[in-house]
């Protein structure tokens, strides 16, 4: 019963976020206007026009953005003088839609639509074939993972979340199958959003994958010699120049920090109203605590070979609670975080649902975590109320995020150190 009015809820809510979509489509008069004028797709589209345009060298340059843009929305309105929503990611996305772009951009954008939800089909689909549960559960997963609001947000934005969610969970299934070098390839989806990279590739670099991260890097850098035709030799220092631009350009570049649903977002609500100054340094603290909690974890995973007289082989699967504690530490700490990146968060769920439900942990304490990975599906649906005030969204969110974390830390240190089996191939 209790899976049955899961799947019915995840299901009523899903179809009701397709029909609120499709509504608000109609209401600003067509998809075309509404990819224009109410997407972070509009970026996206700004980026292939450049590239196919032949202006890639001057890509991350804000004032080139501006006047590309504006012949972007030309057929809709005119953009506003000190009003630019910048392409701030890594070249890859551009150099896709740019030969595309003689296509209406409404199918140009309903192409990425099928592309992020075919990411997600398939991230759900290695997550299902490396965490064995019941089928009910899986089925009320599966649900609950296409309803959840972040997803639906990328889907509504265009974003490319979707597709660093695949790479994760494909690094995290490989790994686990003891494919370091497909682990690698499968990392250079996350560099997409590489503000989630970091607290992965310290726990790869605790767990000695020199494999997964050598292929990483040179996937990363033949791809970034291949972008120099198109952009320039300097590409990566312009790249660089323009994303903190972007930081440091505010509303009138899209850049809402006190928004996003990270640990900076949080000391801005608690402490930007009466203590600016601490801001910096204390997100600085809660960084580095994050990522020593992190280090801890594994330290003592990694310690106990001593203690039982185990010999840890060095491609031995990495405990699963570890790679969900990493994904949650990578999104608290990540600079730069919106409401549909929290879409990665789906894989430490399925990690921890496959815990709780498969007896594992007691009763008691399996209803305790599913109590909490409801909360997780369903606090951000608190963005829905349109008069919510940012902080009324943004600090239970984090608040959610890390209690989840600290919960992570505690099941990890209470569950047996023993060396799990590898997955079968």
């Amino acid at each position: 019963m209790p899976a049955a009015v899961g799947l019915a809820a995840a299901l009523c809510l899903g179809l009701a976020q397709v029909l609120a979509w499709l509504v608000g489509i109609r209401g600003v008069g067509g998809l075309e206007a509404y990819v224009l004028a109410h997407t972070d797709f509009l970026s996206a589209l700004t980026g292939g026009l450049a590239i196919r345009s032949g202006d890639g060298a001057r890509l991350y340059d804000l004032a080139s953005q501006h006047a590309i843009q504006s012949r972007v929305v030309a057929p809709y309105f005119a953009l506003r003088a000190d009003t630019t929503l910048p392409y701030i990611h890594p070249p890859l996305e551009a150099i896709l839609i740019a030969p595309l772009m003689g296509l209406p951009y409404s199918l140009i954008y309903a192409l990425w639509v099928v592309l992020a939800v075919c990411a997600v089909l398939l991230s759900l689909r290695l997550l299902t074939q490396a965490l064995p549960m019941a089928r009910p559960v899986r089925w009320v997963l599966s649900a609950a993972s296409l309803s959840y609001l972040p997803f639906h947000e990328a889907l509504w934005l265009g974003q490319s979340t979707p597709l660093v969610l695949l790479g994760l969970c494909g690094a995290y299934v490989a790994l686990k199958r003891g494919r370091d070098g497909w682990a690698g390839v499968a990392l250079t989806l996350v560099a997409l959003k590489p503000q989630f990279l970091p607290a992965i590739v310290l726990l790869l670099l605790l767990a000695r994958r020199g494999k997964s991260l050598a292929i990483l890097t040179g996937l990363l850098a033949a791809s970034s010699a291949a972008y120099m035709p198109l952009l320039g030799l300097d590409w990566p220092l312009h790249y660089a120049r323009g994303v903190a631009d972007s930081a440091r350009g505010g509303a009138r570049l899209g850049e809402y920090p006190a928004v996003m649903h990270n640990w900076r977002a949080l000391l801005l609500q608690l402490l930007g109203g009466w203590a600016p100054r601490l801001v910096t340094p204390a997100l600085i603290g809660v960084t580095a605590l994050s990522l020593g909690v992190l280090v801890w974890c594994w330290w003592r995973w990694h310690s106990t070979a001593g203690r039982v007289r185990v010999a840890r082989p060095a491609a031995e699967p990495l405990p699963d609670l570890l790679w969900a504690l990493a994904v949650v530490v990578a999104v608290l700490i990540s600079p730069h975080l919106y409401i549909h990146d929290l879409t990665v968060l789906i894989l430490p769920v399925w990690i921890i649902a496959s815990r709780a439900t498969g007896g594992t942990w007691s009763p008691r304490l399996s209803r305790a975590w599913l109590a909490v990975l409801w909360l997780v599906y369903g606090v951000p649906l608190l963005s829905l109320w349109p008069a919510a005030p940012s902080a009324t969204v943004v600090v239970p969110s984090v608040l959610c995020l890390v209690l989840t974390g600290a919960l992570l830390v505690a099941a990890h240190a209470r569950e047996p150190q023993s060396p799990p089996a590898p997955l079968a191939a």
